[in-house]
Parts: C-alpha cells; sequence; structure tokens
C-alpha cells in the first residue's frame, strides 16, 4: 500500500492534496503537526469526508515533526483528535500514554508504535518489534541508510522479521528510496510518498513512487 503524507497547513489544502493523488494511494497519514493550529479541530472530521483510511500523527520536532506545544498539550490533542473515525493513530515508541493505548485498542483502533533514528540503525530492532507486535500493535522504523552496507542490512532486518506480519520498515536517506521501491521485499505493509517532501528525507511523490513499484 502507498501511504501519502497530508503536510499541508490547511485541511482545505490537505483534502486537495489527496483529491490530486487520490488514484496511487491507498491510505493517508494526517500530519497535524504541520497544521495551523486554527486548524487542529477540523482534523478530527477528516476521516469521513475522503473514502481511505486515514493515520493520524501528531509529530514532535525530535521525530521530524513541527508541533511546538508542551508534551501534555500533544497528548491531550491527540486523545481528543483520536475520537474521530481514524483507522490508525501513531504513537512514538517514547511516548507513555496507557489510557489512550487502552482506550483505542478496545474501539478496534489500529495503534502504530513508531521510532525515527536520523543516524542510523538500531541494533535493537527485531527485538523491538517482536515487544511491539506481542501487545498488537504495529512497530514502524524509519531509520537511516547512507551506504550501500546499510540498505543490505535493512533488507536483511525485513527478513529477520519475517514472522512479524505488521510492521513498516522505510529508510531514509541517499539510499531510502530504494527501501521505499522496495517496500514488499521489506515485509513492510505500506510505505510513505509525499508531493512536497517537506523534511527532505527523500520521499518520492506518489506519482513517482506509483510508477516505480510498479
Amino acid at each position: 500500500m502507498l501511504c501519502l503524507t497530508l503536510d499541508a497547513k490547511t485541511m482545505k489544502e490537505n483534502k486537495a492534496l489527496y483529491e490530486r493523488n487520490k488514484d496511487y494511494v491507498s491510505l493517508v497519514e494526517l500530519r497535524v503537526d504541520m497544521l495551523d493550529p486554527s486548524e487542529y479541530q477540523k482534523a478530527k472530521s477528516f476521516p469521513v469526508e475522503i473514502d481511505v483510511p486515514v493515520i493520524l500523527t501528531i509529530r514532535k520536532p525530535c521525530d521530524g515533526g513541527r508541533y511546538a506545544g508542551t508534551e501534555e498539550e500533544r497528548k491531550a490533542l491527540m486523545a481528543d483528535l483520536s475520537q474521530g473515525l481514524f483507522f490508525y493513530v501513531d504513537m512514538e515508541i517514547g511516548l507513555d500514554f496507557p489510557e489512550l493505548e487502552k482506550e483505542l485498542m478496545s474501539r478496534g483502533v489500529n495503534i502504530i508504535r513508531s521510532l525515527h533514528d536520523f543516524k542510523g540503525i538500531p541494533e535493537d530492532l527485531p527485538e523491538l518489534a517482536r515487544s511491539i507486535a506481542s501487545c498488537g500493535q504495529i512497530p514502524k522504523f524509519a531509520i537511516t541508510i547512507n551506504t550501500e552496507e546499510e540498505l543490505a542490512e535493512a533488507f536483511h532486518l525485513g527478513e529477520v522479521l519475517s514472522d512479524v506480519p505488521r510492521k513498516i520498515i522505510v529508510g531514509m536517506g541517499a539510499y531510502g528510496i530504494q527501501t521505499r521501491v522496495g517496500y514488499r521485499k521489506l515485509g513492510s505493509m505500506l510505505t510513505f510518498c509525499s508531493e512536497s517532501d517537506p523534511n527532505k528525507i527523500g520521499l518520492p511523490t506518489p506519482r513517482e513512487l506509483s510508477e516505480l513499484v510498479g
């Protein structure tokens, strides 16, 4: 599945962004942290306005996001907006929010537990992935790949984690595009694309990725 990252400042722009690219993608990720704060509440109803599943993401700066509030404010916003009909909610591995976890899972909402490493590939990913999966959640690893050796390591990680059926592994950096094109070989359930690649991490456009994946 190709997932379009919606990273505009307004919900009107995000909806237009989806409409332009809907022929190429199967779901979208709504980056609430990229929105103007005056637009936050409009995000709650967005999942019923389009016809594909939506991932709710409110990313903080240390993980590549732009949410400028406090962590408590971010948690409160996540708890509020997640009452909308989102199919997935992204919660970083370091986010301690058991009350929301329990509430989401009771409603059948899929939780993605994400880790972003902007330096390389952590050694403990297999153990971490299995621990997350054992809780009924989806491990997501965004790792940085700058050499052919690291690229081979990333694909090997996919083989090692063949026993974890629901996972997301995406590469950033010079060789990241190859993990996005070859996401099925990695065993990743989806991969991401963007019209603008705002953080310059190597996100291809939906059309480009659709043509490359075939």
